[in-house]
Parts: structure tokens; C-alpha cells; sequence
């Protein structure tokens, strides 16, 4: 039986993020008005406001990030999406290669590594409907935090070995 089923998860700015965002657009606000001064109504000067405009613009785009997951018959992909533009794939599994599924509890202290271990975030950390998979790639271990919906959910049960799936999201 195929499998495939995928979710967008969209990353909750912190209030730090937004208030650098602010104080973004205030400066490149400041540096059009200077540019404006310095040269003048000119083609040099409208060239000048717009590209500060337009860098600002990407540079402030560069926050709105989403992850998306995707369940593919064994695999699970997840891929990195800034702006609704640029995609790119953060980790590709095989979901019987999963050793552990647990709900994560958040602290501050939650993601620091242990020697040889990797930890991908692929939510927001203070979800409430986040879990931590256990995976052992390439000789290092794998930690993905994740906060997959029902569908996804039951997509990645199918390919569980069996003494993890009778476990897994139940909220332990």
C-alpha cells in the first residue's frame, strides 16, 4: 500500500525576531531619507531608495520560514522553506530506521547536544503537539522535533517497526 501525505508548519516569530524586524525597516526608513538628502531628487537618488527598499525587503523575507513534512511509502523528508520561495531539504530518513518517538517537553535547556547527537528543530519549540524521533544515520544520532497532524502521524506508523508504533504519539 503507497503512502504519501505531507504538512506546512509555519515558525511563529519570538518577539526578539519581530522587534529586529522593526528595527530593520526603521534603519533602512533612515538610510532612504539620508540617501534621498544626500542626492537629491535624481536618477542616482530614486535608484538609491529603491535598492535599500528592495535589499530590506529580501533581508526581512529571510523570517517568514515554514518546514514541511513529507511521508513517502518508508521516508520521511523535511524540508526548510524561507519565504514561500527558496526550499531546502533539511533531512531525508527511512521512518523504520526510527528507535524512538516521545512527546518533547520544552526548556531552555531541551536542545543543547550531547556528544556525537544532532538535534533538528522543525517547529515551534513551545508546540504543545511536538515529539522527539530518535534516528541513527550515518553513525551519529539524529534527534528531530517535530509536530506532525494526524495524517502524518498515522503515514509514519505504517512503516514503524512494530514495538515502536504501538507507542508512538500517544502523548507520553
Amino acid at each position: 500500500m503507497d503512502v504519501f501525505c505531507e504538512q506546512i508548519i509555519p515558525i511563529k516569530k519570538s518577539v526578539k525576531e519581530a522587534v529586529l524586524l522593526f528595527l530593520i525597516w526603521i534603519l533602512a526608513g533612515g538610510l532612504a531619507v539620508l540617501a534621498f538628502l544626500l542626492l537629491g531628487i535624481s536618477m542616482l537618488g530614486i535608484i538609491a531608495v529603491a535598492l535599500i527598499v528592495y535589499g530590506t525587503y529580501r533581508l526581512s523575507q529571510t523570517f517568514f520560514i515554514e518546514f514541511e513534512y513529507i511521508v513517502t511509502n518508508n521516508l520521511l523528508d523535511i524540508d526548510k522553506i524561507v519565504a514561500k520561495s527558496s526550499r531546502k531539504r533539511m533531512v531525508s530518513i527511512e521512518i523504520s530506521g526510527i528507535s524512538e518517538i516521545k512527546k518533547y517537553k520544552y526548556s531552555k535547556n531541551t536542545t543543547a547536544q550531547k556528544t556525537g547527537e544532532r538535534v533538528l528543530l522543525a517547529c515551534n519549540p513551545e508546540d504543545e503537539n511536538a515529539y522527539e524521533m530518535t534516528v541513527k544515520s550515518d553513525g551519529e544520532i539524529l534527534k528531530i522535533i517535530m509536530a506532525p497532524n494526524r495524517k502524518i502521524q498515522e503515514g509514519i506508523k505504517k512503516s514503524l517497526p512494530k514495538y515502536i508504533s504501538n507507542s508512538a504519539f500517544r502523548g507520553e
